[in-house]
Order: C-alpha cells, then structure tokens, then sequence
C-alpha cells in the first residue's frame, strides 16, 4: 500500500477518534480533595474518559507498568518523591502527554519540566473544565495517532516480508530464485567443506518449452513449470531446488563422493523428473531437459562462480546430443570469452563500420549498411565471425543490437543536421532477435515516432525467417507497420521459395556474396544469380548483390539489370567519421 495511502487512512482515522475512543488518564495527586476537583472538571469535559488515581510515585508508577495511559496529570511533589525528580520517573514509564500540575507559581521549576519533556504546565488554581476538556482532546488524538501509526507499521512490516519473498522465491513455482539458490548453496559448500564432502549443481534446461508456452498458452506453460518444480524437489528436497531462469532450474546434490557419483545422480534425478509425463489441462505432456553439472570445491568455491560454469556445461550439452556434461577446464575458454564481450559493451568497446550501397545506373550512393566490429582494448580489432556467433549463442546479441539501432539513428540524424542527404541505413537482424517479443518495443523508442530524417533497413537470413515462417511474417509486418522496410538477406543460400516472398513484408533481395564470387567462373552460378534477380524484380523488389570487390563483377550486374550493389570495388567498409567524408563526396 502506497505510504500517502497509510497517511490519508491515519489522518481520517484521527478526525473520528475523539468522537469513538474513550482517553485513559492518569491522576497523580496526593491530595484527595484536590484529587476529586480535578475528576470532576474531567468528567464534566469529557464524559467517557477514564480517570484513575494514584496518591505516590510508587503507586503511579505500578499503573504505569500494568496498563496504558493516554495522558497523565502529575503533581511533582509527592509523599515518597520531589520536584523534576518525579518528573523524570514518570517520563521513563510513559510516552504519553504529561502535563504537570502545580500550586506555585515557579518559573525555573516550569522551564525544567518543559526542558525535560512535560508537555505543559499548569496551576491548580486555574484549572477548568475548559482547560482540561482541551487536554483531553488532545490526548485523544495522540493516542488514536499512536494507534493507527502501529497499525500502519504493522501492515508495512507485513507488505516488506511479502516483498522479501518475492525477492527469494520465484512466484509462478514458489522455489528459491537465484539469490536465494546461491545463498543457501553456499552455506552447504561450507558445511560439507567441514566434513571434508563434496557437493554438486545440476543446472537443467527444459525441451520444448517454448511450443508449450506458444500452442497452450501461457497459463499452460507456468503449471507445467510448477510440476516440474515439484517433481524436482521431491528428488532433491524443496530448499536445494531453484529456479534461475524462464526454463531452467538448478538442484544440489549434497555428499557426493566425486564427479562419476555427480553425473550418475544427475542422471537419476532426470529420469525421476520426466520419466513419466506431465498432465496440463487434463492433457499429456512429454518434455525432457538436458543438465551441466559441476562439483564443488573442484569447479569452484562459490555460487556464481558454479552456476556460471554449470552454465558453459549447460550449453555444451545442448550443442550435442548428450543429457548431461559435466563441467571441465576446457568450456572456461568460451566462459572467459562471453564475460570479456559483456566488459566490452560496457566499456563502448563495439563501433558501426558502414558500408555504402550503389546504384548500378546512376552509380549514386542509395543505402548504407551498418556492420559491428569490436575494438577490444586487449585484443585489439576482433573480426565479426569470432565474436557474432557467440553472441548469438549467449544472447549477449540482443543487448549489442539495441546498441546498434540507437547508434546507427544517432549517426544517420547527426549527418541529417550537417546537410547531408541521408540514404536508408540497414541493421541486421539474427534469428534470436527476430524472436525477441521486446524488439517492436526497442524499435519504436529508438525511432522516437519520426522515420523523416532517418530511414531503418532491417536485414534478416532467409535461414532466421524460416525457421518459424508463420510467425517470422508476423513479426516482420509490426516492424515493417513502425516505418522500417525489409531486405532478405544471403537470398538463395537457404529455403528459397516464391511462397513466403509473397507473404512477407519484403522490398528488397540480397543476393548472397558467394554467388557473386563464382558467377564469373561457373555458368550455373551466373545462371542462379540471373533468375534471382528476375525473380526479385517480377516480385516488385529490389535486389541487391552484396561482396561486389571486382569491377568486372560490377559490369556483370550492371549488364544483367540488377538494381543496386555493394562491395569494396567502390567502398569497403569505414568508421563513422570517415563515412561521413564519403557521403559529402556523393552529394
């Protein structure tokens, strides 16, 4: 609940408080007649009030231990204690008003009470129903103040254990989350260390998950994970299971004597997990997993660092056909690999190389394509095909892309400022990207609304578009409806065909760059690039013959009418800065 929420209830319970809760106060008087004066102008004043009293410290002091008290009227100089002294005494046993009651006018006495906290101080002879009835009110609202505040405090209290458990547990199968995983592996790796034990983490990922969460829908997908969970736990026990990410789970195998007892209770724990299948929605499910194992101390002495290599194990049991890998020394190479990627996104490590495209008629600059090249501080101009793979592979590709879209925007506006016409700007998509549900979202920020000044090109395989055709036309037409256009990229090496030409949002075809490097020497090639190219123009398309590095390869294509090509005959590929310098030379 919103804390202006809390303070909105408290201020409305305060205006109905004097009206609904009787105040509590405490008389300490020790004169009987003054005693009774005193109740009366309070019963006058406030009808429903409870006045009781007590004719010593010691006495007032008991009520004090025994009960609550909402105000308290304190006579300083009694039969058993004297002046501040009292005063003092009465402090410590109450965070209530208390309000000191006097027959002589003392001002050094009045300004050592006020100083050591009474509220007020008042003389005998001067109180009145009027007087009291106003102390009453405002005892009153303290204490429903006091109230409501604990009740707030309480709910806060509440709501914060809540959040602590959302920030522990995973909500859609009630497991430990990664934090949580981490910490209380840990802790057993410390206490198996003390008997001289062994322990191990099996890091498993779900198959075919994604048809499940696609076909039945999402509600089907999370019940299946909550019985997978379950099974899980029974195996291993609930607080030695986890979930870290959307399909994937850990489990601790505690007191294994060494990685061949590792792998084979990984093993058991698959076969007891999706041995039989799972009922969702009153229908079977068959899914399996494959799993990384590590051991501890062996692989590693703390969580991260397990999981992290439980991870490379991971993956190198999906690349392969096996159920489980256990971790080795060997899968760190490509771990060091993904984390020095991670360091050079954060340290701006990765530039756009751009790479004109020509108009083989007017021989006019008409797009332009951005290509990511990594300039590691360590390793100096890493080429793409050593690091875009295992971006693709880590997913680290979708943080690199959304780079990619903002830079490549943020140069075409910045050449707009300086005068510069501007061509269309291409960006290419892989096969994860084209996946990524965030990528219209991602796409639509970094256009800001406005394609004026900047036109976006967005380049995917044809490999990437057939792997799921259906939804890779969908896909395509919400970018193609944010005001981009759509080029096929490497056409002809993958699953041509004339039926999803003609069901995607596509304008233009790149014929692929091995085809111009053969089409000189082999009339089948030659062959092949003339009919892609009649085939992309009968369609309305543009084609576009990428790797063009010989001007005979330019005349060739220039003879066969393709529409536009690119290659290092007229540009290779050039930082920003210099890019710029050529697009003021085509102007």
């Amino acid at each position: 609940m919103p804390l202006s929420t809390l303070l909105g209830r408290s201020a409305a319970g305060i205006r109905r408080a004097a009206a609904s809760a009787p105040v509590r106060i405490l008389l300490l008087e020790d004169m009987a007649v003054t005693a009774e004066v005193v109740k009366g102008y309070v019963a006058a004043a406030a009808p429903r009030a409870q006045v009781e009293w007590a004719a010593t410290l010691s006495a007032a002091l008991d009520q004090l231990a025994r009960g609550s008290f909402d105000l308290v009227l304190a006579d300083l100089n009694l039969p058993d204690s004297t002046g501040i002294a009292t005063l003092e005494r009465v402090l410590e046993a109450t965070d209530r008003l208390v309000v000191v009651l006097t027959s002589e006018d003392e001002r050094l006495m009045q300004e050592a009470a006020l100083e050591r906290g009474a509220y007020d101080f008042l003389h005998k002879s001067r109180l009145s129903k009027a007087s009291l009835g106003q102390l009453v009110r405002l005892a009153t609202l303290q204490a429903e103040t006091f109230r409501i505040l604990r009740q707030n405090i309480a709910e806060l209290e509440l709501r914060q254990r809540q959040l602590d458990n959302l920030s522990l547990y995973d909500p859609v199968t009630g497991v430990p989350n990664r934090s949580l995983f981490v910490k209380r592996l840990e802790e057993a790796i410390g206490t198996a260390a003390e008997r001289g034990a062994k322990t191990a983490v099996v890091l498993l990922d779900l198959a075919r998950f994604r048809g499940v969460n696609e076909s039945r829908g999402r509600r089907a997908g999370d019940e299946l994970l909550s019985q997978v969970a379950a099974r899980l736990a029974q195996s291993a026990g609930r607080n030695d299971v986890g979930r870290v990410g959307g399909d994937q789970f850990v489990a601790l195998l505690a007191g294994v004597k060494g990685r061949s007892e590792a792998a084979r209770r990984a093993r058991s724990l698959l076969g007891q997990c999706f041995g039989r299948a799972f009922v969702v929605g009153g229908e079977e499910i068959h899914s399996g997993a494959k799993a990384g194992i590590v051991v501890a101390p062996n692989d590693g002495a703390d969580g991260e660092t397990l999981l992290e290599r439980a991870e490379a194990a991971l993956r190198k049991a999906k690349q392969g056909s096996e159920l489980t890998v256990l971790y080795s020394a060997s899968l760190s190479t490509t771990t060091a690999e993904r984390n020095r990627l991670r360091l050079a996104l954060r340290n701006r490590e990765f530039v756009h190389y751009y790479q004109p495209k020509i108009d083989l008629t007017s021989e006019r600059i008409v797009g332009l394509e951005a290509l990511i090249r990594w300039e590691s501080r360590e390793l100096g101009v890493v080429p793409p095909d050593r690091f875009l793979p295992l971006m693709e592979e880590t997913g680290l590709i979708l943080d690199v892309s959304a780079w990619s879209f903002r830079q490549a925007l943020e140069d075409g506006r910045r050449w707009a400022q300086a005068g510069l016409r501007v061509p269309p700007i291409a960006v290419n998509l892989s096969a994860l990207q084209l996946r990524d549900p965030s990528l219209p979202g991602l796409l639509e920020q970094a256009l800001g609304g406005a394609t004026e000044s900047v036109r976006l090109e967005l380049e995917v395989t044809e490999n990437a578009l057939m792997q799921d055709l259906e939804d890779s036309v969908r896909r395509l037409h919400a970018l193609r409806a944010l005001g981009t256009s759509i080029a096929i990229d490497d056409f002809g090496t993958g699953y041509s065909s004339l039926a999803y030409l003609a069901k995607a949002p596509v304008q233009s075809l790149k014929v692929d760059r091995s085809f111009v490097a053969d089409m000189l020497e082999r009339p089948a090639t030659m062959t092949l690039v003339r009919t892609i190219i009649s085939l992309g123009q009968s369609l309305g398309l543009k084609v576009v013959a990428e790797g063009v590095d010989g001007m005979d390869q330019a005349k060739m294509l220039r003879l066969l009418r393709c529409d536009q090509m690119q290659g290092n005959c007229f540009c290779a590929p050039v930082p920003a800065p210099e890019l710029e310098q050529v697009l003021r030379r085509h102007a």
